[in-house]
């Protein structure tokens, strides 16, 4: 059985005002409190670019490979820049993304504004980027066209997230199944339909016996209720190693390859009430962040799940090339973990 095992911290200096971490887990960009933003090589710590006009903002987000930075803006609009040459490549017109809070301080209610990676992700190649914004449809912009004018409306959705040649995102429907859009095609490919839609079932001694995929065997009631494969997806994460998918629904995780067409399954109650997720680049673990201070780690293969205590709440968990994964908290630490023997 394997667990996540703190092994570092990485360093920082100075007053940070915001740090973002690629999603192939390759750079890790930091913002400070005049506006530079430094990237540098998750796996060295050598400074790979530095850009110096981010300003007054709410949060940064990075290209896969580190060399297109987006800056959310105090109004939670974004602009989208090359790190190399500070070059402006895409300014949102009336995009919004992030969240809204409300307080009340004395008799006056205060608006408080937040976003950062979580809700703007950039495509390889800086073609595409996904905007993310509390309680409206996840949207799609191409970003070599000015403004909205590229714009597509993908659906409700959880933290979508692209695969790492920027081709698919991963989508939830309605009815629980999942799609892939295809950026190339510029449609959604077939959908995968919910597990209960895919189960078949055997007459034997008089009752009904049912496939359970996973198991790759029929069994006498299903594993789950069909009702709990139609949860919506809480989150969706992808393999920068392997064409691998899984998602989140509450309790309950499924996964398997990218484009189907059967799924395993794993299902715990610690899997439940966690937010970020991230898949290593074997497409074997996928780690959650808890809403608390914990982490939890699922062996896909083997069904197994465990948990350890942390000493932040995560909000943003990746995956390395290496194997660690690294975790940002939202005072903009960075905590380094190694999938060790229990």
């Amino acid at each position: 059985m394997r667990t996540l095992r703190k092994i570092e911290r990485w360093p920082r200096a100075g007053r940070l005002q915001g740090c973002a971490l690629s999603e192939s887990g390759r750079f890790v960009a930091a913002l400070d409190g005049d506006g530079v933003v430094v990237v540098r090589s998750a796996a060295t710590r050598a400074v790979t670019g530095r850009f110096e006009g981010a300003g007054e903002c709410l949060g940064i987000t990075l290209s896969d490979d580190g060399a297109q930075l987006g800056v959310i803006g105090v109004d939670q609009s974004v602009r989208v820049h090359e790190v190399a040459s500070g070059r402006l490549l895409w300014r949102s017109g009336s995009v919004r993304c992030g969240g809204t809070n409300y307080r009340r301080v004395g008799r006056e209610s205060v608006v408080e504004r937040y976003a950062d990676q979580r809700h703007f992700r950039i495509s390889a190649g800086a073609r595409a980027a996904l905007a993310i914004t509390a309680y409206t449809p996840t949207t799609l912009y191409d970003l070599r066209v000015p403004g909205n004018r590229g714009r597509r409306t993908l659906g409700p959705d959880y933290a979508p997230q692209f695969s790492p040649d920027g081709r698919w995102i991963p989508r939830s429907r309605d009815d629980g199944g999942v799609q892939l859009w295809d950026w190339d095609a510029d449609d959604f490919s077939e959908a995968m339909l919910p597990r209960g839609a895919r189960a078949e079932m055997q007459l034997r001694a008089g009752a009904w016996r049912y496939l359970d995929p996973a198991r790759r065997r029929f069994v006498e009631r299903p594993r789950f209720p069909d009702k709990v494969y139609t949860r919506p997806t809480r989150a969706f994460a992808v393999s920068h190693g392997h064409p691998v998918l899984a998602w989140r629904r509450q309790d309950l995780i499924e996964f398997g390859p990218m484009f189907g067409p059967d799924y395993g399954t794993t299902y715990d109650a610690r899997i439940l009430r966690t937010g970020s997720m991230a898949l290593d680049y074997a497409g074997e673990f996928v780690a959650l962040a808890g809403f608390n201070t914990r982490l939890v780690l699922v062996d896909l293969a083997r069904h197994l799940v465990t948990e350890v205590a942390s000493e932040r709440v995560y909000d943003s968990l990746v995956f390395a090339p290496s194997g660690v994964l690294l975790a940002r908290s939202a005072d903009h630490t960075i905590d380094i973990f190694a999938i060790a023997p229990l």
